[in-house]
């Protein structure tokens, strides 16, 4: 039978301790492509990858100064409000931002008067600007096919008498 010695134990404790400290735990990994508009030069290239990687040094980032596009692969969750904070010292806006595989279902707002069988509806995908265009034109087509109808729903609401 073989018996360590007790500084020996004493090192095989640690160490079986330090290894149980650094498990790794299986974590949701997060994949997001952002474009970027205001990148000209590799210094915004690099605070930007350097940026995301302070953020989780596991992570993997690429980000593509000729084209704006930023790719990144990360355990630690990621929106778009806290990317365009991330962003902002280094003077680059966020055009588009997307998580890749995440399932999400638009926002879409309905009308505060009855809503008729075609009447448009603005639904929000997380791109305002193409959301807007989209909007716009559906409500510029609506428009023109039912007048009768526009001038009802902009027609001003008579005021209700108060009753005291």
């Amino acid at each position: 039978m073989f018996v360590a010695a007790p500084h020996l134990r004493w090192l095989g404790t640690c160490c079986l301790l330090l290894t149980a400290r650094t498990v790794v735990l299986a974590q949701d990994i997060h994949h997001y492509r952002a474009r970027v508009s205001g990148m000209a030069t590799t210094m915004q290239e690099k605070q930007l990858t350097i940026a995301l990687a302070e953020r989780d040094e596991l992570g993997e980032f690429h980000v593509d100064r000729a084209t704006g596009e930023v790719d990144i692969k990360t355990a630690v969750a990621l929106d778009r409000f806290r990317f365009e904070f991330l962003i902002t010292p280094f003077q680059l806006d966020v055009v588009s931002y997307e998580e890749i595989g995440q399932q999400t279902t638009p926002d879409v707002r309905q009308p505060r008067r009855q809503q008729l069988a075609d009447m448009p509806v603005y639904v929000d995908t997380g791109d305002p600007v193409r959301d807007n265009q989209r909007y716009d034109a559906y409500k510029a087509a609506w428009i023109a096919s039912h007048p009768e109808q526009y001038r009802e729903l902009t027609a001003p609401v008579p005021a209700e008498p108060q009753t005291k």
